[in-house]
């Protein structure tokens, strides 16, 4: 069984041998015609036959999980064999398929014939390659392969500059490869800079109670509308209901990066 899972369930055999029932003699069993039988038991139950009742949490989840993808990086052993190395999340922003996600998901992309592939919502594997990535920021732009005939879905971005600690949220993403993972929480608070976490850089970050673990970087923290707020990216260590992600507003106020291909450096890194 996986490590990571821990049965809930008592083994039957160590429920039988462990527990012992026992009956007073004084008791009078119960006599058979008087127990309702299996069916009749279960037709006196009332169920709902009607369709579960929608709300502002299921609405924004279905309109923004087709736009949301499993990136996985494979790199060369020294057999030449291709094995997975990384993988993270990430949301796509246009029909053509730019992918915003984290720049330490895909930082090893830099390294000799890497191969990324994204997995969609759907269970389709598109190859990609990374458009360009700023690590002071940590924001990084990965291209899936161009479809002539494929118009890919696409998230909404919002605003944070309005967000005020309470504001529910939702993170969306494959933490630990389970693709398509929803988890709900609030805003615990807008703007904590980063000094407060120990980190050397001006940024400051969404606190946010969502849970969030290894695979969740790179995708997208959207509020009850369906619009994106921010990209999740760290969780405190040790500690459950600490996450942080980057907000939009600052993500979309990167500058141009730096570009893989021609290595092109940006000024955030000049």
């Amino acid at each position: 069984m996986n490590r990571l899972l821990r049965p809930l369930l008592i083994p039957l055999a160590t429920f039988s041998a462990a527990t012992t029932l026992s009956l007073s003699p004084s008791a009078p069993l119960p006599q058979c015609s008087s127990v309702p039988t299996p069916t009749s038991l279960i037709s006196s139950v009332k169920r709902s036959t009607l369709a579960p009742v929608p709300d502002e949490t299921t609405a924004a989840i279905a309109a923004t999980l087709p736009a949301v993808v499993n990136l996985t990086i494979q790199v060369q052993s020294y057999t030449r064999k291709y094995r997975d190395y990384s993988a993270g999340s990430g949301f796509i922003i246009t029909p053509t398929g730019l992918v915003v996600t984290n720049a330490h998901v895909v930082a090893v992309a830099g390294t000799p014939n890497p191969r990324i592939y994204a997995t969609l919502s759907d269970g389709r594997k598109i190859p990609a390659t990374v458009h360009s990535l700023d690590k002071l920021s940590d924001i990084a732009l990965v291209q899936l392969a161009v479809d002539p005939y494929a118009n890919y879905p696409t998230c909404t971005l919002g605003t944070s500059s309005s967000l005020q600690s309470g504001t529910p949220v939702i993170a969306l993403g494959s933490p630990l490869h389970l693709q398509n993972t929803c988890t709900a929480g609030i805003v615990s608070s807008p703007a904590r800079h980063s000094s407060e976490i120990g980190l050397n850089t001006p940024a400051e970050f969404i606190q946010t109670d969502a849970s969030v673990n290894q695979g969740n970087s790179g995708g997208p923290l959207i509020n009850l509308r369906s619009e994106v707020i921010g990209v999740c990216t760290m969780t405190a260590q040790n500690v459950d209901g600490i996450s942080f992600a980057i907000p939009i507003d600052a993500a979309w106020e990167v500058r141009p990066c730096e570009q893989v291909g021609d290595r092109a450096m940006s000024e955030r890194e000049a």
